[in-house]
């Protein structure tokens, strides 16, 4: 379990009063990654979600059928989240995460997360409002990453 404190210090869940950042630091943890390892792979069951804390994160997207050759897509560092697909449907990773550097993050059981915010839809709907906002920056990056390719 992480302090309530760390939570709300998470851009996703700052809008959250103290008593749901409390409910919900009962199904986090804190982790340690060293460089190189990965946090989950691309195509796999979404179960938990990253806060990252310290370090950097690289999102890598398979360039192939097996999963063989991954590029590097986006660099996340310090107060990003990792895996929002952890949070919508059909629940499954869309990219790759591995540890760029030592990195420290939280990490969210998404199962019970998400079973808490249905619950609770005042607080599911300021969470899933930061999801989209989120989705929508790393589409943006995306598209300006390709069209700087094309020149």
């Amino acid at each position: 379990m992480v302090s309530p404190e760390l939570l709300s210090r998470c851009a996703l869940f700052a809008a959250l009063p103290p008593p749901a950042l409390a409910q919900i630091a009962k199904f986090c943890d804190e982790v340690a990654l060293p460089p190189h390892s990965y946090l989950f792979e691309q195509k796999r069951p979404s179960d938990k979600l990253f806060l990252l804390l310290e370090g950097t994160v690289d999102l890598l997207m398979d360039m192939d059928e097996d999963g063989v050759e991954r590029s590097v897509v986006e660099r996340l560092v310090a107060d990003d989240v990792v895996g929002w697909s952890a949070l919508v449907e059909p629940h499954k990773y869309k990219l790759s995460a591995v540890a760029a550097s030592g990195m420290k993050a939280i990490s969210i059981n998404a199962l019970k997360l998400r079973e808490y915010l249905a619950a609770n839809p005042e607080y599911g709907y300021s969470v899933v409002l930061r999801v989209a906002h989120i989705i929508g920056e790393r589409l943006s990056h995306m598209r300006t990453r390709f069209l700087s390719m094309a020149d």
